[in-house]
């Protein structure tokens, strides 16, 4: 508190942010009434939703001495929305029998704004080489090495699941230990089998 009150919104925050709060409080004090509206502000974690609430500050003449501001973190809230929203898209995309080359983006993108941190990947057989191959990925450029994995028991937990045709987790699988040196702190994968197929 003692290193906020006095100061500046333009000692506080980059000058783009500054300004906007600067623009909010003049329109406060000029206007002589409250100020309600949703803001953004990019933060340590990310991007924040902020309900804020702006109002004038009087004296004991009720002349106009400053001005507060309160901030309701929505942040949460808006993420359930828009996963909400990607959900619905998602489902509209199945009923709509979009291509599985457009759909395995979307779903990648909607898991991992449901989990944030977390990394996922879809991989398909490829027939002619009985490989698995990305279909699509959000994995960081050092795991793509999966690419064109044999399905194999002991081939990583990718290959593993293919063949056990099941799940497969990293820390229960005895064959990531060959592949430690270049795997992701924590993952797991399961095949999805069609008609008994992979």
């Amino acid at each position: 508190e003692n290193g906020i009150l006095g100061r500046r919104a333009s000692e506080l925050f980059p000058e783009a942010r500054a300004r906007e709060i600067e623009a909010a409080d003049a329109a406060v004090l000029e206007g002589h009434c409250s100020l309600t509206r949703e803001e953004t502000v990019l933060g340590a974690n990310g991007l924040a939703y902020l309900h804020v609430n702006r109002g004038p500050i009087h004296d004991g003449d009720g002349a106009v001495a400053g001005t507060f501001a309160i901030a309701l973190d929505m942040t949460e809230r808006r993420r359930l929305e828009l996963i909400a929203l990607a959900h619905a898209r998602l489902l509209e995309m199945v009923a709509d029998d979009v291509p599985l080359a457009q759909f395995f983006p979307e779903l990648i993108a909607t898991v991992e704004a449901m989990l944030p941190g977390m990394h996922a990947a879809v991989m398909l057989l490829d027939p002619d080489t009985q490989r698995l191959r990305f279909s699509a990925s959000g994995l960081p450029s050092a795991i793509q090495w999966l690419d064109g994995l044999a399905i194999r028991d002991g081939v990583a937990s990718c290959g593993t699941a293919a063949a056990r045709r099941g799940r497969a987790d990293r820390g229960r699988v005895r064959p990531w230990s060959r592949f430690r040196a270049l795997s992701a702190p924590s993952c797991g994968e399961r095949a999805a089998p069609r008609r008994g197929q992979i």
